[in-house]
């Protein structure tokens, strides 16, 4: 009666929610810390932050493997962003491996953007034609190169 704790209705404007569905909302994502190794399945409706180890194939809306982080399984998810080393295939709508990241695996993506610095052992498999290949793979450790103007030929004199 006289408390100032507001209810479900007044905080999110929805009766009744579950914990699940309150947190598919803006809230922060699972995190394994860097001393955490696991070992099994992960599955989560949300997002997934690994700093650590995980052993095992991993579901969830968007994974990020932060610098550290090794991980040994399949992922799928919505989105991964790869930071860090992953050893098995990526299947996600959009998959960004930054400069320090370690692919040893192939990825099936419709959107990817790769830093240069990147290692990809695998191929690359476009969603977005079904069964097809995006014509690009990799085979042995592949770095990619910086973006940049290219030099200008020096002009040569007519005579």
């Amino acid at each position: 009666m006289f408390s100032n704790r507001k209810t479900d209705t007044e905080t999110n404007g929805k009766a009744g929610l579950t914990g699940r569905e309150r947190r598919k909302g803006n809230s922060p994502p699972s995190l394994i810390g860097p001393d955490l190794t696991i070992h099994g399945e992960l599955s989560t409706p949300g997002d997934l932050q690994i700093d650590g180890h995980v052993i095992g194939n991993i579901q969830c809306n968007n994974l990020t493997l932060g610098a550290a982080a090794t991980v040994k399984g399949d992922t799928k998810a919505n989105e991964v962003l790869v930071c860090g080393s992953l050893t098995g295939n990526i299947h996600a709508t959009t998959v960004t491996l930054t400069k320090t990241a370690k692919i040893d695996g192939d990825i099936h993506h419709e959107t990817i953007a790769i830093e240069a610095g990147a290692v990809l052992n695998g191929k690359l498999a476009s969603l977005k034609h079904k069964g097809g290949s995006s014509g690009m793979s990799s085979t042995g450790s592949a770095t990619t190169a910086p973006i940049g103007p290219r030099p200008t030929p020096p002009m040569s004199e007519a005579s």
